[in-house]
């Protein structure tokens, strides 16, 4: 049992420091500066489910894939306010 508790704590180490780097090679990849620490972190929890959707999204076998980006710091809401045109009215 507990063989197989530290094999289980040892990859959930490994999986969490592989997606920490993919992270910071985001904010290298993409010039990102944030303004401190809680802004770091809650940028890197949006990186993070943003690559899981990407995962998930990937795995569904669909006519195209999904790849991050530069905005992938950014939730969806913030995207579209952001980024997306907003129609004259």
């Amino acid at each position: 049992m507990f063989r197989f508790l530290s094999l289980t704590l040892f990859v959930a180490a490994l999986a969490y420091q592989a997606t920490n780097d993919a992270f910071f090679q985001f904010v290298s990849n993409c010039n990102k500066t944030y303004s401190n620490h809680s802004d770091v972190m809650n940028r890197r929890y949006i990186f993070f489910k943003n690559n899981d959707y990407i995962n998930y999204h990937n795995t569904l076998n669909k006519s195209y894939q999904l790849e991050m980006n530069c905005f992938g710091d950014m939730s969806h809401t913030e995207f579209s306010n952001k980024i997306l045109m907003k129609p004259n009215n």
